[in-house]
């Protein structure tokens, strides 16, 4: 038996290109299931990284939306707190700098981004004056629906007002570097909790 193994080490002959192609085939039989399983593995956390990304993302958003329009006042004569402009706008008054004086809060859809600007007012009481917003930051990338504020129905009866200021908030999210299976929804109504006129 050592004397064998002695001949077929102590040989000077190489691998026969048979011999070389049963070993590369062995090889891929062995390491394909293993890379396999770390593709998918990897795929997998990317898609819940993703996932937990674009979720993250919207509800930040949605919780800084829900503190502007929860502090909403009146700052424009015969106006309201919160103005739905469209499916894909929306204004809302509210003290942002903490001055006292409400800024004139801006979002807007342009595109597949959302937008938030800010606008000063000019006054030093009510009614306030504000100009056009021009500073627009974005907030949130790769929206896919295409109207995301409407105005709830409060209570339940579609002919009289609410008693109460609201804006219901819809926003179908994807993630810009790993595309998800779906979009994600994330959705909230946000309600004006303080009443009258800013001061």
């Amino acid at each position: 038996m050592t004397d064998m193994i002695r001949k077929a080490l102590g040989s000077e002959r190489g691998l026969s290109l048979v011999e070389l192609m049963v070993a590369l085939a062995l090889i891929v039989v062995v390491l394909g299931p293993v890379y396999q399983y770390f593709h998918y593995g990897y795929s997998g956390w990317n898609r819940a990284s993703a996932e937990a990304r674009v979720i993250q993302d919207a509800r930040l958003l949605l919780i800084q939306m829900s503190e502007e329009v929860r502090t909403a006042r009146v700052a424009i004569d015969g106006g309201t707190a919160l103005e739905v402009q469209s499916a894909t706008e929306l204004n809302v008054y509210t003290d942002v700098a903490g001055d006292e004086k409400p800024e004139k809060v801006c979002y807007r859809l342009n595109g597949t981004v959302l937008e938030r600007a800010v606008v000063e007012p000019q006054g030093d009481a009510f009614p306030y004056t504000y100009g056009n917003p021009v500073d627009w930051e974005t907030v949130l990338r790769r929206v896919n629906n295409t109207e995301i504020f409407s105005t709830p129905d409060l209570d339940g009866d579609p002919v009289t007002p609410n008693s109460r200021e609201a804006v219901h908030v819809e926003l179908s999210v994807d993630d810009l570097d790993t595309p998800l299976t779906e979009p994600l929804s994330v959705t909230a109504t946000l309600t004006v909790r303080s009443r009258g006129e800013a001061e």
